[in-house]
């Protein structure tokens, strides 16, 4: 799944659980439960190293731009709902990046040529359990993540 809907997943999170260490613990579960149970596409970066050698220009732009919209997010996300609480909003940056830690742990094997064991049966794991879907679908079913699952919150961080 990309970050966006991980990050959001994880604000959703964030608001409905008082405990922010169990909000943390769950956002970090939701990123496995929906990359693994959820059909989605990402850039297929596994299978691109692998034939390729390297990530393309566009692969890399597409994920530049999925993590800047996921910090934007936050950022607004932020303004209107946690600040001037400092400790929320540093909360809020936990639980999200709880929800995206399982990605970020891959960095070094993408984009630093890391080929450590650990962090290759890792890779290997993550690639072997993805609900893997087509990308019109996976468009579709992450705007549906944010739309359904997020609408309520959203609308009201705008109100």
């Amino acid at each position: 799944m990309l970050t966006t809907p991980h990050a959001m997943i994880a604000f959703v999170i964030f608001l409905y659980i008082p405990n922010k260490f169990l909000a943390f613990f769950l956002a970090l579960m939701s990123h496995f439960l929906f990359d693994f149970f959820f059909p989605h596409w990402n850039p297929h970066l596994f299978t691109e190293l692998k034939n390729e050698k390297k990530l393309s220009r566009k692969t890399v732009i597409f994920i530049f731009y999925d993590a800047l919209a996921a910090v934007i997010i936050t950022l607004i996300v932020i303004y209107f709902k946690t600040l001037p609480n400092f400790s929320a909003s540093v909360l809020l940056i936990l639980v999200e990046l709880a929800a995206v830690l399982p990605d970020l742990v891959e960095i070094p094997y993408y984009f630093l040529g890391s080929k450590n064991k650990i962090l290759q049966k890792y890779v290997n794991f993550q690639h072997n359990h993805q609900a893997d879907a087509g990308m019109k679908t996976d468009i579709a079913s992450q705007v549906a993540v944010i739309l359904f699952k997020c609408k309520k919150r959203l609308l009201t961080l705008v109100i």
